[in-house]
């Protein structure tokens, strides 16, 4: 059985997240997270970011794809 290719890229991005956080690196920018800053979902496996516009424009895609299938459920609700 082949693997999913959409699984794949997000445990590849989860691995890749937990490794810049390692180096207390912001994923979007890159520059240095300071302890007292760390900006993000409480888990390090969705990135730990400097501020809250690096995590907010990190989140934009992944966001807009929730919306859109909320929308489509909506939709195919008030259809039936």
């Amino acid at each position: 059985m082949a693997d999913n290719p959409l699984e794949s890229m997000r445990e590849t991005e989860r691995r890749l997240l937990l490794e810049i956080e390692g180096r207390s690196l912001c994923p979007f920018c890159g520059q240095h997270v300071k302890p007292e800053s760390r900006i993000g979902t409480g888990s390090k496996a969705s990135g730990v970011f400097c501020s809250l516009n690096c995590f907010a424009e990190y989140s934009v895609l992944e966001l807009s794809d929730r919306i859109l299938g909320v929308r489509k459920h909506l939709a195919a609700d008030t259809r039936n």
